[in-house]
Formats: structure tokens, C-alpha cells, sequence
């Protein structure tokens, strides 16, 4: 880019009243009796996702997947040609059922196990425990006192909002979710909306 041009982009930010501000959210890291053991992932980072290909991707392998909402969805599919079998165990009832309410997640849970046979969706649960003898991780344990034989666990419960520092800024905060509050049109006087926060 020539001077000339970058001076004109310089102007033109500096004269706007609206910008962005981008942060990642800081992600949920439950503490859970045996998580400590070997092939328990989270993904947060490029590294973890390709450990998890590398295990994964051998075949025949049994996985649990923690959450239901996008990255647990996705990781289902993307993972169920190699795998024998994988459990999701949700919270909720249905998958995505925070970002589309139950009636299209139960629409979408349907669809989902009708084109994959080996995955089973544990509704209403959590993980309480994870087992292993060998120093890594071969069993789940849930609060529904399932226990989910496997070679790999991938926790993708999302996160939370990363904007404390915002807190005696006068933007006002969500009570519970520290998410920012917005006009009906996602506006803000300080546009810290963006999607990376969610």
C-alpha cells in the first residue's frame, strides 16, 4: 500500500465513531476427578485439535464427546467414519437447544442419529468421573450412572463472555453471564458484540 492510501484508511478510522473490539471467551475448564489422565482434550488450540486427530483417527476407536452444541455436533460427524462407537452427554435434552430451543434441536437430534448408527446421545446428563488403570482415560462416569467405555474424551462445553474488564466501564453487563447488553439491533455505544465472544 502506497502512503497516500494508507493516510486516507488512517483518517478514516480515526474519524469513525463505532469499532470493534475482539476477544476470545474464556472457555469453561471443569475440575473432575481423573482429569488428569492422558486423552482427555479440550479444544482449545490448534495443537490439542490435532492430538485429537491423531487418536482419533485410528480406527475403531470409542470416543466421548462432552456438550451438544456446535463443536461436539461437529465433531461427531466429522469422527464417526473412523469410529466404533461415540457418546455425546448433554446437559440438555436436545443439542443446540440454547441457540435454537428444543423444538429445532429435537428436529435436528432426529436427523443427526438417523445418518449416523454409531452414536448415542446421552440426554439430561453430566460427566462426574473419569477412569483409567493405565494412566489414561478408558471410562466415563455420569451423574446417570452410566459408565461409557472409551479411548478418548473431548470436552466442548464453550465459555463464558471474557469481558470483566469492561465492569466499571458503564456498560451494562448480563447478572449471571457478564454478556454485554445490547439495543434490539445489537448496538452499543462500544460495539464489543462480535461473534468471538459467544
Amino acid at each position: 500500500m502506497d502512503r497516500k492510501k494508507a493516510i486516507t484508511v488512517k483518517k478514516e478510522i480515526s474519524a469513525s465513531a463505532n469499532f470493534g473490539l475482539f476477544s476470545r471467551p474464556r472457555l469453561y475448564n471443569p475440575r473432575l476427578p481423573g482429569d488428569d489422565l492422558k486423552n482427555i482434550f479440550y479444544l482449545h488450540s490448534l495443537a490439542q485439535c490435532l492430538n485429537i486427530m491423531e487418536v482419533a483417527g485410528v480406527q475403531g476407536k470409542e470416543l466421548v464427546l462432552v456438550g451438544s452444541s456446535f463443536i461436539s455436533m461437529e465433531l461427531a460427524e466429522a469422527l464417526s467414519p473412523t469410529a466404533s462407537k461415540i457418546h455425546i452427554v448433554s446437559r440438555s435434552r436436545v443439542p443446540y437447544g440454547l441457540a435454537f430451543g428444543e423444538t429445532i434441536g429435537e428436529v435436528l437430534l432426529k436427523h443427526f442419529l438417523s445418518k449416523l448408527s454409531n452414536v448415542v446421545f446421552h440426554a439430561s446428563a453430566e460427566v462426574k468421573e473419569f477412569i483409567g488403570d493405565t494412566g489414561e482415560v478408558s471410562e466415563v462416569i455420569t451423574s446417570n450412572g452410566e459408565k461409557l467405555k472409551c479411548d478418548l474424551v473431548v470436552i466442548a462445553i464453550g465459555g463464558t463472555p471474557n469481558t470483566q474488564f469492561l465492569k466499571d466501564t458503564g456498560i451494562q453487563l448480563h447478572s449471571t453471564n457478564n454478556s454485554i447488553l445490547v439495543n434490539k439491533v445489537c448496538l452499543r455505544d462500544v460495539d464489543f458484540t462480535n461473534k468471538d465472544l459467544s
